[in-house]
């Protein structure tokens, strides 16, 4: 399954979301972060302990074929630093790679 979130400003629901399908499903979900993010020391530390893997289509795929769960915000960090009155309404900018990837793989 690929689930698709809203990238806020500090992306915290998606965190809490991730913690609540292990929590429902004990199938640990595998959420895509922005390479940059692991660089930071004390920050890709912790995001690693909270799920997190770098992003791309291949770990994306090798995860959906072992049957799990991909969380992304197809936003990105873009989407994370642009305000907007319309919370919540995601704001791909042109991106469908996510979208052709759940297409192929029949999620």
């Amino acid at each position: 399954a690929i689930v698709y979130c809203y990238h806020g400003f500090i992306p915290l629901d998606m965190y809490f979301f991730h913690e609540a399908v292990y929590r429902y499903t004990r199938r640990l979900p595998m959420t895509l972060v922005a390479d940059f993010v692991f660089k930071i020391p004390l920050l890709g530390y912790l995001v690693r302990l909270c799920g997190g893997h770098p992003a791309s289509h291949r770990a994306a795929r090798e995860q959906l074929g072992r049957g799990g769960i991909v969380i992304l915000a197809p936003g990105g960090v873009r989407e994370g630093m642009t305000a907007t009155t319309e919370d919540y309404a995601l704001r791909w900018f042109g991106r469908k790679g996510f979208a052709e990837l759940a297409e192929r793989a029949a999620v």
